[in-house]
């Protein structure tokens, strides 16, 4: 073998060896790419997790005895406003849930509430007291979160959910294909169509 065809081979090596090396150099590239795509997913959860637990830690303090008797007193008076039924929220200390007091008997909320609607109005009034109470900005946003509400109690709990937006200084945010709610419910009303938003109201 020539010293020209040695050569001609060791090039050809080389050509090779480059070709594997910047295969495996692009493969360790996307590994890393990968790797950094899903540590920024844990960062991500992880940040969510420790809002979870300042928002828990924020909310302790608030779950004094005075406060119970004001989550109480304002789940009866949405059961009272949106329903119109003599029943009532009680806290059971030993138990540490609140349970609906129907007179003749005495449930947890979790297991009853009018095919879901009273769990649905009473877990919507409690979310607003602690928003109050925690001092944070006066904005919430349902999606589809009131469905469960019979068309029997809808239109008081219409009123009843802008009365108590008035009285609290509290926006809500409502994304919605219900078609019980009319644009005269509300006080701004959007339409999105194809991606677009239209204001109608």
């Amino acid at each position: 073998m020539s010293k020209v065809e040695e050569l001609q081979n060791s090039v050809e090596r080389c050509r090779r060896d480059f070709q594997n090396l910047k295969k495996k150099l692009d493969y360790n590239q996307n590994a890393v790419s990968a790797a950094q795509s899903k540590m920024n997913e844990i960062l991500i959860e992880q940040e969510l997790i420790e809002r979870s637990v300042l928002a828990i830690q924020a909310a302790k303090p608030l779950l004094s005895a005075s406060s119970i008797k004001q989550c109480e007193q304002l789940a009866n008076s949405a059961i009272s406003s949106v329903f119109g039924l003599p029943y009532t929220v009680e806290f059971n200390v030993e138990t540490k849930k609140f349970n609906l007091n129907k007179g003749t008997y005495v449930t947890e909320l979790s297991e009853d509430g009018e095919g879901g609607g009273m769990l649905v109005v009473i877990s919507f009034v409690f979310t607003i007291y602690l928003l109050v109470k925690l001092n944070k900005r006066r904005f919430l946003a349902f999606d589809e979160a009131f469905t469960q509400i019979s068309d029997k109690y809808f239109p008081a709990f219409l009123e009843f959910i802008n009365q108590l937006c008035k009285d609290l200084n509290v926006d809500i945010l409502w994304i919605s294909h219900d078609a019980r709610v009319s644009i005269e419910d509300v006080n701004h009303a959007f339409v999105i169509e194809d991606g677009q938003s239209r204001k109608l109201k």
